[in-house]
């Protein structure tokens, strides 16, 4: 599903027009991106959590070159399915 996708059905479903549901869904996944930014989580009752992580630096091995290489520490996106969300799926 592509966010077009994901603002048409918002449109029909709520019978807002397809310019403000497209409002609505891009307000609301500015809004997680921006807590995710400030290190907070975003946890949606039902649905799951989404989280910020920092991966400590670690020694790699190049692919081609085979030279040992460091990587740098970096903040990765964590999601976690609400239990209730997996069962449904199951």
């Amino acid at each position: 599903m592509k966010r077009s996708d994901l603002i048409t059905i918002v449109a029909k479903k709520t019978l807002l027009s397809h310019k403000l549901a497209a409002e609505v869904v891009n307000t609301l996944f500015q809004e997680i991106k921006d807590q995710l930014k400030r290190d907070e989580k975003v946890v949606i009752w039902g649905f799951g959590t989404f989280y910020t992580k920092t991966v400590a630096k670690k020694k790699g091995i190049h692919p081609v070159t085979k030279q040992e290489i460091i990587h740098k520490p970096h903040r990765v996106i964590r999601f976690v399915a609400a239990r209730r969300f997996r069962q449904e799926i199951k």
